[in-house]
């Protein structure tokens, strides 16, 4: 087999023969897209000469539109991987993340939005919570209800007799409590049903009363 020697074309870079003929087809393609060992698991080494910088650029400057793609299922960097200004993956991700949290609004008297510095690890975070005048609110409605029911404990050791679902239905009777109610509406509510349990439970005692005279 006819051995062919290749050369670089100073002008285009392009492999040629002596005779000045354009060498990276045919049976030279994979020796032209290789230029690397022949090892199987081939390796680039550089700085020979005491260097310490790699550059693959395209004629020497970024260019407009130019494009490095790594063809693999995984890229292990021993270092750090940066940007033209220095900054790490991280502190682009941080950047961006940042920019994303000042986004997030809270709503007025409702939702509290609070950025504030992970102390670990330093990066920007943003707290969302519900503003001190709900918070308020549920606390006022957790009392009223515990009252409600220390109400109700009250009431039923107050009397031993049984009473009537009727009457129960009745003190329920047109109260109603909506989403649109505020704190006062529903104290008031509350107190109109109390009142009316109160009456019930007075009511029967004095029925329990009677009965039990008129038995004697």
């Amino acid at each position: 087999m006819a051995r062919v020697a290749l050369i670089i074309d100073s002008e285009t870079g392009k492999l040629i023969d002596v005779a000045g003929n354009p060498r990276e087809t045919g049976r030279y393609a994979r020796f032209a897209r290789r230029m690397l060992s022949s090892d199987e698991n081939p390796t680039l080494d550089y700085g020979v000469n005491g260097g310490k910088v790699l550059t693959i650029s395209r004629g020497g400057s970024a260019g407009s539109g130019t494009v490095i793609n790594l063809v693999a299922e995984t890229v292990r960097l021993s270092g750090s991987l940066k940007d033209r200004d220095g900054r790490t993956i991280e502190q682009i991700a941080d950047s961006r993340l940042t920019g994303v949290l000042n986004r997030i609004l809270g709503k007025t008297g409702e939702v509290k939005v609070t950025p504030g510095v992970d102390q670990h690890t330093g990066a920007s975070t943003v707290t969302v919570s519900l503003d001190p005048s709900v918070m308020t609110r549920l606390e006022q409605s957790d009392a009223a209800i515990e009252r409600f029911g220390q109400e109700i404990d009250s009431i039923n050791g107050e009397s031993e007799d049984y009473v009537k679902k009727s009457d129960i239905a009745a003190c329920v009777d047109g109260l109603y409590v909506s989403d649109s109610d505020g704190i006062d509406a529903v104290k008031a509510t509350l107190s109109s049903l109390l009142e009316r349990l109160r009456a019930l439970s007075a009511g029967h005692g004095q029925d329990s009363a009677s009965s039990g005279s008129a038995n004697s």
